[in-house]
């Protein structure tokens, strides 16, 4: 446990620097433009964007540790896995039409299940944002659901096999990732609330392609 505080700490420190830099020269750069009559609003909303950056990953951070932190499951209820993706593909296909992508649902039956909702909602949406991000433009992106099973898989390049479990580690990303936008946190944040609940996440590459599956086994 302690060696897994210490890797995330580094890691925290280690993806912090970049953007903290960034505000550093964006609020140096309006500074010199207020003192040579320039116009600074450019940088200072420039500064502004990587501060709301930089709030997301504390958010995540502090997520992850709350659900990792909470055992208790007395806010579980009964959750229907098809209006979690329902909700899902109304919210994200705009994003994915953005970047010229087809996203849809497939599904033969899906079970309710006892969960938290605002968690299972919260993980969904980040398997199926990660695939817009990292599948690339023109990628089809698949929703799937079978009775406990909830999967999403892209026809984009997929990750090389021995980056598969890092992946699951807070701040990990795929080397074919490193020039897209995220912070890494998205699976790691998936993964918890699938130990919340019990469920496998399994990730594979599908030679074209990525999958991603959550299995759960509190049906109700």
């Amino acid at each position: 446990a302690v060696e897994g505080m210490k890797a995330t700490a580094s890691a925290i420190a280690h993806d912090l620097k970049t953007p903290l830099s960034h505000v550093q020269i964006a609020l140096h750069e309006a500074a010199d433009a207020v003192e040579h009559d320039r116009d600074p609003l450019p940088k200072i909303e420039s500064a502004l964007q990587e501060t709301e950056g930089l709030n997301g990953i504390f958010e995540a951070v502090l997520r992850i540790s709350r659900i990792r932190a909470n055992a208790d499951r007395g806010s579980f209820t009964s959750v229907s896995l098809l209006t979690i993706a329902r909700k899902t593909l109304e919210f994200l296909a705009p994003l994915a039409e953005e970047n010229g992508q087809t996203l849809k649902l497939e599904t033969d039956q899906a079970d309710t299940i006892a969960g938290d909702e605002g968690m299972l909602q919260q993980a969904v949406v980040n398997l199926v944002k990660n695939a817009i991000v990292h599948a690339g433009r023109d990628a089809q992106i698949t929703i799937t659901l079978a009775k406990s099973t909830f999967e999403v898989r892209d026809t984009g390049p997929g990750a090389q096999e021995i980056e598969l479990e890092r992946l699951l580690e807070p701040f990990a990303r795929a080397d074919a990732a490193r020039g897209n936008e995220g912070s890494g946190l998205g699976l790691a944040l998936v993964k918890a609330v699938a130990d919340h609940h019990d469920a496998t996440l399994t990730l594979r590459n599908l030679k074209p392609g990525f999958l991603v599956r959550l299995d759960f086994t509190t049906a109700v």
